[in-house]
């Protein structure tokens, strides 16, 4: 079974990052899509609202892969997804470091940036 990975990330935060990764996750999950939420984010957002799902809601596994953020790559933290993983949504920190960044763009096959409709976002964003 492959998975395919979708990357959501932006170097600013408050962009809507983890709400784009619950959202698309749910949306796999009610599909019947064995779906994991990895999050590099320090603020375990993404976690915390998995946390806080119905418990009779489908399962979405969670990996928290925070405290790894520039000491591991993604290929050693998939040892915290399921190999029966069929869609993997990666919730990138803001400012992730430039190994992380690579690392994460050499394995990922959609990427979503979200971008708040101001100027200052679009042109953090450019």
């Amino acid at each position: 079974m492959s998975m395919n990975t979708t990357l959501v990330m932006n170097a600013k935060g408050g962009v809507g990052k983890t709400t784009i990764t619950t959202n698309l996750a749910s949306y796999f999950a009610s599909r019947n899509v064995t779906t994991t939420i990895a999050d590099f984010d320090p603020q375990g957002s993404s976690l915390n609202w998995l946390k806080q799902r119905p418990a009779d809601a489908t399962k979405i596994h969670g990996a928290d892969l925070a405290t790894r953020i520039g000491t591991t790559s993604l290929q050693v933290a998939r040892r915290q997804i399921p190999r029966e993983t069929q869609q993997l949504i990666i919730d990138a920190p803001a400012g992730p470091s430039r190994l992380l960044l690579q690392d994460l763009l050499a394995r990922t096959q959609a990427i979503l940036i979200p971008v708040a409709p101001s100027a200052i976002d679009i042109h953090a964003t450019a």
